[in-house]
């Protein structure tokens, strides 16, 4: 489901958020994404104001690697005191955070690549987050503001999560709402294996 984009390394050193060079925060993204742990901790030694930062696009080094599996750099990058928005808290499935971040605008916002935190969630598996946003007002059926225009359920049944596609299912989801690729959740929880799932959404739709 998640398909973040590439950003290319900017060759100019031009200066970022509190002075930081872009080409900098850049370094420590690509190394994120390739999950080299012993080179994101030496960035972070010299820098750890770092681990907060973002490109220009909006791409962070928490989400970079989170995307792309390497929780021992999510963790590094945590651990070095990078701030969470409520994006990341939602990916994360980092409750606290995601208090501190979920203010009625922002439970519904997008981020930089077209989720919202409950498609983050939902896609992650992060059950309790997912809860916790749908009682402060989380919209179930949004779609995607990206080229898969798809909803939370999507995303869970994406994920192979079926307590979160079933929470989501409780809360109101369309099972039949169709993604760009003419897609609907049904027909993605079927194709992985998540019965219980399939059964729920076909409850709905017949």
């Amino acid at each position: 489901m998640i398909r973040s984009p590439w950003y290319v390394i900017l060759s100019t050193r031009r200066t970022g958020q509190r002075g930081m060079a872009v080409t900098d925060i850049a370094a420590l993204i690509e190394s994120a994404k390739a999950g080299d742990l012993r080179q994101v901790r030496t960035a972070l030694s010299e820098n750890f104001l770092l681990a907060s930062q973002r490109l220009p696009s909006g791409e962070s080094p928490v989400m970079a690697a989170l995307y792309r599996g390497h929780l021992e750099v999510v963790g590094a990058l945590i651990d070095a005191g990078a701030r969470l928005d409520v994006f990341a808290a939602a990916a994360t499935g980092r409750v606290a955070d995601l208090r501190r971040e979920a203010t009625p605008d922002a439970v519904n916002a997008y981020a930089y690549d077209g989720w919202t935190p409950l498609h983050l969630a939902a896609f992650f598996g992060h059950l309790e987050a997912v809860e916790y946003l749908l009682e402060a007002g989380a919209g179930v059926g949004a779609v995607s503001d990206n080229s898969l225009t798809n909803t939370p359920l999507h995303a869970a049944a994406a994920g192979r999560h079926t307590a979160v596609a079933l929470a989501l299912l409780n809360a109101g989801a369309d099972p039949a709402a169709v993604d760009a690729g003419g897609y609907t959740a049904l027909e993605i929880a079927r194709q992985n294996g998540l019965d219980a799932v399939v059964a729920a959404c076909s409850g709905r739709t017949a």
